[in-house]
């Protein structure tokens, strides 16, 4: 997305601190729902199940970081890639 608040997370919180502004480019992948305390299950390793499940997704979101990173129009990478379905594994 083009802008927009840090939701929580400190990182794009201490961004906007920095810029002054919550105008910049950011990508977002969603983490799910988390089965436990939200901070092992965003920092801990992934399982050798969820990494097999990751590939796929990982290959259409590395499409859409090479066209970023090549200057695409970012309204039609949010277009083409917004609302991808990266929970399609059985984890």
């Amino acid at each position: 997305r083009p802008k927009g608040s840090s939701a929580g997370h400190n990182g794009v919180n201490h961004i906007i601190e920095m810029l002054h502004s919550d105008e910049f480019y950011r990508l977002r992948l969603g983490i799910g729902e988390a089965e436990g305390p939200v901070i092992d299950y965003v920092l801990g390793n992934f399982s050798q199940e969820e990494c097999d499940t990751f590939s796929e997704p990982f290959e259409s979101l590395k499409e859409a970081v090479i066209s970023w990173v090549l200057g695409a129009d970012f309204k039609k990478i949010m277009s083409d890639y917004n609302g991808l379905d990266f929970s399609s594994s059985k984890v």
